[in-house]
This record gives C-alpha cells, structure tokens and sequence, in this order.
C-alpha cells in the first residue's frame, strides 16, 4: 500500500474542509494522524506528491512539508504555485481575448 493511499488521501479530504478546528473530538484524531504522516512519508514520496502535477497530492504535501519545516522545499512549493498563477493568468487572458472576438463578430 503506497504512502499516499495509507496517509495521503484523507489527510488530504481533512485539510480542505478544515474539519478539524475547533470540535475537540476531531482535533484529538486528526493530530495524530498528521504527526503520524509527517513522521513515516518518505521526502522522496513528498517531493514527488508536490512535482506530480495532481492537485491533492501537491496541496497535501505542501501542508506536511509546512508541518515537517523543510525549508529545503519550500522554494519547490513557491514554484509550484507561481506556475499554477502563471497558468491561470494564461487562461483568464484567453477567456476574456476570446469572449472580445465574439463579441467583435457579434456586432
């Protein structure tokens, strides 16, 4: 069973809804299993989480290298999101060039 299968994914489903802060019950099962991932996932299986492209591993990765304090990636994470605005500027830019031609056309 791969690291990500036995840690990745539902620490990832907890980090998005944020279900853990501030109900006690939560707290208490969810600290652990984050200490417990960030003590057994291998650097290799986090980096290769934050360069894989898909969005769950990369944000998953991100909060346990931010927990782990791996400064070492922390310019990896920076590039990574600078690439991901790069490419939504990219397409906002398209969208909206498009919607003018339209419109251009239109008239």
């Amino acid at each position: 069973m791969s690291y990500w299968d036995r840690h990745g994914e539902d620490l990832c489903l907890k980090l998005l809804n944020a279900n853990f802060v501030g109900m006690k019950g939560i707290e208490r099962a969810f600290v652990p299993r984050i200490l417990e991932a960030v003590a057994l996932i291998p650097d290799r299986d986090l980096e290769w989480w934050l360069l894989s492209g898909l969005w769950r591993e990369m944000l998953t990765a991100a909060w346990i290298i931010g927990f782990k304090r791996q400064r070492r990636l922390f310019d990896k994470i920076r590039e990574q999101l600078l690439a991901i605005l790069n490419r939504v500027e990219k397409d906002t830019r398209l969208s909206s060039s498009s919607r003018e031609k339209t419109l251009d056309s239109d008239q």
